[in-house]
Order: C-alpha cells, then sequence, then structure tokens
C-alpha cells in the first residue's frame, strides 16, 4: 500500500484551532471537517471528511480509528491509493483526563509562538471541561506524534514517565544495534488492548519500523511512574527534548547538592 501526505490548510489561527471549530460543522456529535482535495496521486477532486474533535463521549469508531492509527488515512475512489490528510485535531479523554491536540501546518516559527500564545485553561474551558480535574493537555505538531500521545492517553500511561523509558533505550541500542541509531527518527510506543499487560517499544525512521520492538510489562511502566510522578513537570510538548532539559535539571540540582 502506498501513502502520500496532503495538507488542506493552509493557515491556522491559535484560538480556533485550539477550539475545534477551524472550518467545521457539527455532524454526529463531533465537529467534522469536510473538504475536497486533489488526489496526491491522480490528481482527481476526493471529499475527505474526519473529525475535527475525537471525544471519547463520542462515537466508538472515531476512537477506534486513532487506536489502528488510521484516523489521517483517506482513500481516493478513483485510483483507490490511501493519502494522509494532515488537519489540526483535539482529542478529548474524559475517562483520563486529558486533551491532546495536534496542529500539523505550522513552521518552525509558527509553533513557537503558537506555544508562547497557548493558553490551556482558557481552551479547556472552552471545550465545557473544568481545568481543575485535566491532568494534562499535550500539543503536538505531526500527525504521528498526535497518534501516540492519543494512544499512551487511551490506554492510561502517562506520556512524560513513558518518554522517559524511551531515552533509556538509547544506550542500549547504541550498544547493541548501532545500525539502527544511524537510521533512527524516534522510539515510537505501541500499545494493544487485548494486551494490556505488555506494550512496546519501536525504534522507528521517518519511513517506519526499525529492526525488533523492545517489550515492557505494564508493572515496569508502574514502578518508573511512583519514581518519576511527582518530579516530572506539565508542559505543553513532552517529547525527548522534554527529558533531556529534566535531565540537566537533575544534574544541576546534584552539583548544587554536592556543593551544599
Amino acid at each position: 500500500m502506498t501513502f502520500s501526505l496532503c495538507s488542506v490548510t493552509s493557515s491556522v489561527d491559535m484560538e480556533e484551532v485550539s477550539a475545534g471549530k477551524r472550518g467545521a460543522v457539527q455532524t454526529d456529535g463531533p465537529f467534522m471537517i469536510k473538504t475536497t482535495i486533489p488526489c496526491p496521486f491522480c490528481h482527481e477532486p476526493t471529499d475527505a471528511d474526519f473529525p475535527s474533535v475525537v471525544d471519547t463521549d463520542g462515537p466508538e469508531r472515531f476512537i477506534e480509528r486513532l487506536r489502528r492509527g488510521t484516523f489521517y488515512l483517506s482513500r481516493c475512489p478513483n485510483c483507490h491509493e490511501h493519502f494522509v490528510v494532515m488537519e489540526p485535531t483535539t482529542l478529548i479523554d474524559r475517562e483520563h483526563k486529558n486533551v491532546v491536540l495536534c496542529v500539523p501546518v505550522l513552521t518552525p516559527a509558527e509553533q513557537t509562538e503558537y506555544l508562547r500564545n497557548f493558553d490551556a485553561v482558557r481552551v479547556l474551558e472552552r471545550f465545557g471541561l473544568d481545568p481543575a480535574e485535566y491532568k494534562a493537555v499535550r500539543v503536538t505538531f505531526r500527525v504521528d506524534d498526535f497518534l501516540e500521545k492519543a494512544l499512551m492517553s487511551l490506554g492510561n500511561y502517562d506520556d512524560r514517565v513513558l518518554e522517559y523509558m524511551k531515552m533509556l533505550l538509547r544506550p542500549l541500542l547504541r550498544k547493541n544495534a548501532p545500525e539502527i541509531l544511524e537510521q533512527l527518527d524516534t522510539i515510537r510506543f505501541v500499545y494493544a488492548e487485548k494486551h494490556p499487560e505488555i506494550a512496546l517499544f519501536w525504534p522507528s525512521s521517518r519511513t517506519g519500523p526499525l529492526g525488533d520492538p523492545a517489550p515492557f510489562a505494564r508493572e515496569d511502566y508502574e514502578r518508573f511512574l511512583e519514581l518519576l510522578d511527582r518530579d516530572l513537570p506539565q508542559e505543553l510538548v513532552v517529547d525527548e527534548d522534554y527529558i533531556r532539559r529534566y535531565l540537566a535539571r537533575k544534574m544541576v540540582e546534584k552539583d548544587l547538592a554536592s556543593i551544599n
């Protein structure tokens, strides 16, 4: 199967994207993005639609598309090829009290401005959510990052702890599989709801998985959660750089403690 990326958004307003209302009409519960775009393969006009807001209290089929990783996929009725439609999306996980946003069409400079102006409390209130109840608001700028964060939330995993665990895998890859490290873009979290006692970390390049996944048990995650939960700050973007900043801060604190 062949895939291609297709962006149908040229500009993004922070307030409207955060509230999930830009260019959307309310249909079947969530706000739906409906648009006609040229297929990137045959260039024929293709209708694409999916919800800009996915609510765990809404239709289950949208949650299933997130779990399967097919949420952003659209299929051309003319040439039958699949392609990825990149549009701003918000997941509201009411069970685990998390909100995850995806804004995949911003330049690096626009991303910086977006985060600087982002008001998590205001966004939660515009969705009718109580800021005192919700544990985390996350912002992502790539659709694969959004799908991973959504999977973490739906599986009741703290993404801060998982990002820390992923960082610990890098020295092991450097020692045991240096050829994979050379191609590595990220390490992806994979979770199967049928097997909640186990999950996977899968090294990945820009084009797909590399080598074999590294399984870990839920009890291993729980041990890290107990150690780190109170120490890891809540931020809008939790990724590899977030963990590096955390580790650097801990080293400084350790050095200061030794001086004193």
